[in-house]
């Protein structure tokens, strides 16, 4: 009797840990490592990144997501934006090394993906509309000044295109988004942070 108790008990504890793992897989805690979507999110506060929220359901223009930018990076320069990282990952601050890139580059740049959590501003297909060089971005009810190369890379789009969202920080005047790295592919997005703790004010 006894070792029918015991065994019931390790297949209880064995459920419990292989749910936990599955829960932590698909719903991983992410750290905030700097202050871009202030107040939303600040320094120090934890998201909880929901990896399924797209499987079914389509990006909605507000979602805070988070997603992977790559980009080239020389040691000893300044990234730039770290975001946060997730903490059930072995990366280093966000940062996870994806090889080297091609020989035609510099021989000691390497390839980085950055974790990173902005709003998205534009979904897919939803116009572009343009005032000179800045965007029109309804949820702000303004125009958004664009990066030059950003904005000759949208060159004659009049709507995003499928497949692409543009992004923004909440706290616009020290975000860097897609007003200077242009769009983000769906493909590059994790999910969608459900819930959002935020620290106390001091």
């Amino acid at each position: 009797m006894k070792r029918q108790q015991f065994m019931l008990l390790a297949f209880i504890c064995g459920s419990f840990l292989a749910a936990s793992v599955f829960l932590l897989r698909l719903f991983p805690l992410i750290q905030i490592r700097e202050n871009s979507m202030s107040p939303t999110l600040r320094s120090g506060d934890l998201a909880i990144l929901n990896r399924s929220a797209y499987i079914f359901g389509e990006i909605q223009v507000g979602d805070v997501l988070v997603f992977r930018r790559h980009l080239s990076h020389a040691p000893g320069k300044m990234m730039g934006e770290m975001t946060g990282r997730v903490i059930n990952k072995t990366t280093d601050n966000a940062r996870e090394r994806t090889g080297q890139t091609p020989a035609a580059q510099h021989p000691l740049t390497e390839e980085l993906s950055l974790f990173m959590i902005k709003r998205c501003a534009l979904a897919p297909q939803t116009p572009l509309q343009w005032r000179n060089s800045r965007l029109f971005i309804p949820s702000l009810n303004s125009y958004v000044k664009i990066r030059k190369e950003v904005r000759n890379s949208l060159d004659g789009l009049t709507k995003v295109p499928e497949g692409f969202v543009f992004v923004l920080g909440d706290n616009t005047d020290h975000s860097v988004d897609s007003r200077n790295y242009g769009l983000v592919p769906v493909s590059e997005i994790q999910g969608k942070a459900l819930w959002l703790s935020a620290k106390p004010d001091m």
